[in-house]
């Protein structure tokens, strides 16, 4: 069974919108949480992740990254980023356990458990 999982970015337009895409499989803070913290740890390399639109399967590059973009024929239209309140009701659902989202101000990734509390992923424990 898949462990799904939203990744987001925090937007600078003053409204705690954010930029999203739904990843999946191995979204647990284990396997995603920790290649979020190990190889996206900038403000440029999160927005390359992000515009990539939805995945299959997080990598250490964008190169090993599984986006439904390059595969199967998927309408682009249905696999692209969404933009929503950064409130944890208002993240489209899609069966996500997981939620990252990455604030630019902070340098800083940040992880909940659909409906708990935002805490910093680095300091994560189950």
């Amino acid at each position: 069974m898949s462990t799904r999982a939203l990744i987001g970015i925090e937007l600078n337009n003053g409204n705690y919108d954010v930029k999203s895409v739904y990843l999946h499989n191995a979204g647990g803070v284990e396997s995603a949480g920790r290649l979020l913290l190990e190889f996206y740890k900038t403000m440029e390399s999160v927005v390359e992740l992000i515009e990539g639109g939805d995945l299959s399967v997080l990598g250490e590059t964008l190169k090993e990254c599984s986006f439904y973009k390059d595969r199967r024929g998927e309408d682009p239209a249905l696999i692209v980023p969404t933009v929503h309140h950064k409130n944890v009701r208002s993240w489209p659902y899609m069966g996500a356990e997981y939620l990252y989202l990455f604030k630019p101000i902070e340098n800083k990734w940040y992880v909940n458990m659909r409906g708990s509390t935002w805490f910093p992923l680095e300091n994560w424990t189950e």
